[in-house]
């Protein structure tokens, strides 16, 4: 029944109350939106790596290209993950201002974003925590650190991935005891307060998206580089390198210049 109900079937954001988008093999560009019923918010479109990108009339081009860019790295050395988001109807929407913009969220007011579940409509972000030229955010990255997530729920829970799941806890809970993961800002519902149950949910996320992102202590608190990974957290790194690229690649190229 969890699989079958996921969050809820009284959630808005719960696959069953939306109409699918078509998947459009786009390349590198920004179309209109084939938007379904009562989706009409959505106005822009674009495919990447098996993953539908959806916005609105204010979220420009270059934040689709942004997030564009980073799941198709993301999922460029990962052998048939594109197939499955794709088959799962995976689909991230991009937003301004928080997620009760969206209408499949109009409850909802997470400033940054949140994961996709597998009966979940979709993953979402915010467009202007996003870094690229004219918007050089220098901090965290929401499509790459909630996609890590998505992952988690649509591929890892469905293919019973026992490997990630016999090693993952006991690397957050080492990495936590030796004090070089934990301080970060996490939003929360009001009354609740950071414990450990957080920091080992978040501890997978956070290192993915530090690696992926390669930048360096201005961008994220630990776990900010594939060098400092590597040093002070090898058993995560290796983990991390078994499911993504380890081709170098250069994330939001000339925010050196804005640091």
């Amino acid at each position: 029944t969890s699989v079958i109900g996921g969050r809820g079937m009284s959630w808005t954001g719960h696959a069953s109350k939306w109409e699918s988008f078509p998947y459009i093999e786009t390349g590198r560009k920004v179309i209109k939106s084939p938007s379904p019923k009562g989706l009409s918010h959505y106005k822009k479109y674009i495919t990447a790596g098996g993953v539908i990108i959806v916005g609105g009339r204010k979220v420009p081009k270059k934040a689709f290209y942004a997030a564009y860019d980073a799941v198709m790295y993301m999922t460029s050395e990962w052998p048939g993950v594109r197939d499955m988001l794709k088959k799962n109807e995976a689909r991230i929407s991009l937003f301004y201002g928080n997620t009760s913009v969206l209408p499949e969220y109009r409850n909802e007011k997470e400033p940054g974003g949140f994961s996709m579940g597998l009966t979940d409509t979709s993953m979402t972000a915010n467009a202007s925590w996003l870094c690229y030229s004219g918007n050089w955010d220098i901090g965290g990255n929401t499509v790459i650190h909630e996609l890590v997530h998505s992952l988690n729920h649509i591929v890892f829970e469905t293919t019973n991935e026992t490997y990630f799941y016999e090693r993952i806890y006991d690397l957050a809970l080492s990495a936590i005891e030796r004090g070089i993961y934990g301080d970060f800002e996490q939003h929360l519902q009001d009354g609740e307060e950071q414990d450990i149950a957080h920091l080992l949910g978040e501890y997978w996320a956070n290192a993915v998206e530090g690696y992926i992102m390669d930048r360096g202590p201005r961008f994220k608190n630990s776990h900010f580089s594939r060098q400092w990974i590597k040093e002070n957290d090898p058993g995560v790194y290796e983990l991390i390198r078994r499911y993504f690229p380890k081709k170098e690649w250069t994330y939001c190229p000339g925010v050196e210049n804005h640091m």
